[in-house]
C-alpha cells in the first residue's frame, strides 16, 4: 500500500504546504519555508508538521504529527551555531 503524502508546516497562524509525493511510502520533500514573526509570543510556538495522505473524493487523511520546540534552534542561531 502506498499514500500520495503531503506535509503542511505551520508556525503561530502561518501555514504552507509541501507539493504531494505520490504513490510512496518514503516520501522525500525538498521544501523550504520562511517565517516571518512579528509578535514575541509566536516565537514560543512550536512548528507543527502535520503529514497527509492526500485523496480526491473524500477528505484528506492525517497520517502523522510532530511538534518542534524552536527555541534551541534560535538560541543556536543568536550563538551563530
Amino acid at each position: 500500500e502506498s499514500t500520495d503524502a503531503f506535509v503542511e508546516v505551520r508556525v503561530d497562524d502561518t501555514t504552507y504546504k509541501t507539493s504531494i509525493a505520490p504513490k510512496t511510502l518514503n516520501p522525500v520533500w525538498n521544501a523550504q519555508f520562511r517565517f516571518e514573526v512579528h509578535d514575541a509570543a509566536a516565537l514560543h510556538s512550536p512548528l507543527e508538521l502535520r503529514v497527509f495522505d492526500f485523496d480526491i473524493v473524500s477528505s484528506n487523511d492525517e497520517i502523522g504529527l510532530v511538534l518542534v520546540d524552536v527555541q534551541p534552534l534560535l538560541q543556536a542561531r543568536r550563538l551563530g551555531g
